[in-house]
């Protein structure tokens, strides 16, 4: 459902700024 994949971006984005490239995270994979 498009609901649950915008949410799971949601999660990535704040993911991505809060810890960035020091946990190893691939934005979009």
């Amino acid at each position: 459902m498009e609901g649950v994949d915008i949410a799971a971006l949601v999660a990535q984005i704040l993911a991505f700024l809060s810890g960035g490239s020091s946990l190893n995270y691939t934005p979009g994979a």
